[in-house]
């Protein structure tokens, strides 16, 4: 367990200073379907419940702004 202090130092050494969080975004407004977005959830708790992996973040950004985000597993 001694890698993962060293990678989260090695993100964040490289992590752009100053640069502006991701705004949240309502689908539509950047030109997303929420419904299609919808579909993504349910396709990686099928997957994990298949065992192909333990856990998954889903994050989809458009125009600088965050459109759906989600952690399963």
């Amino acid at each position: 367990m001694r890698r993962l202090p060293l990678l989260l130092a090695l993100v964040l050494s490289i992590a752009p200073i100053g640069v502006p969080a991701f705004q949240a975004a309502k689908p539509e407004e950047v030109g997303l379907s929420r419904d299609r977005l919808a579909r993504i959830g349910p396709a990686l708790t099928r997957q994990i419940e298949e065992r192909s992996f333990p856990g998954a973040v889903a994050l989809v950004a458009r125009k600088g702004r965050i459109a759906y985000f989600e952690s399963v597993g």
